[in-house]
């Protein structure tokens, strides 16, 4: 049984990897585009900067989404598997996880995602600025961005440190008052 549960944490680990490596390539592969082959290969005449300065907006919202939406869905997740009452998306005929940390698993997974998302619509939103109106400064954005993707690819040693502290909020949370499990 031990051997089934870390078999599925290695599995969700090399899932999240895979995932952090293919935003990455996604957005280097439109960047290579962006550069090399839009507009016979020369960056863009320069533009008045409108495009740019919303794209700008929006990148920032992105950035922060990229902190508040995984905090937002990995605290809900842990109050309620603290109350009994998280449920996994199924799939297929795998059994629903038992243990407390087989539940923050693929919480960890939603999280990466959602993060590593936001940071790619930045990255790309930026790389379009540039292929419209040439602002060098959303090339530089695009590749932070795309640096930020790469600083939150997960391990093996940064995932159980991940839910060593994700258990002891759910305990955290089962203490509270109000809580109901």
């Amino acid at each position: 049984m031990q051997d089934e549960r870390a078999e599925g944490t290695s599995r969700v680990l090399r899932t999240a990897q895979l995932i952090v490596i293919s935003l990455v390539v996604g957005v280097s592969v439109f960047a290579a585009i962006v550069l090399f082959l839009a507009d016979g290969g020369g960056p863009p005449a320069q533009g008045a900067g409108t495009v740019s300065l919303i794209i700008l907006g929006f990148s920032l919202v992105s950035f922060a989404a990229r902190f508040v939406v995984p905090s937002l869905l990995v605290s809900g997740a842990c109050r309620q598997i603290a109350r009994g009452t998280w449920r996994p998306a199924r799939r297929g005929s795998e059994p629903a996880p038992d243990t407390e940390r087989g539940k923050l698993v693929p919480v960890f997974l939603t999280k990466t995602i959602a993060g590593s998302a936001a940071l790619e619509g930045a990255a790309c939103a930026c790389l379009v600025a540039y292929m419209i109106e040439g602002q060098l400064y959303m090339l530089v954005l695009a590749a932070v961005f795309t640096a930020g993707i790469l600083a939150g690819f997960p391990t093996s040693g940064g995932l159980d440190a991940w839910l060593e502290r994700h258990e002891r909020l759910v305990n955290e949370f089962r203490g509270m008052p109000g809580h109901h499990g």
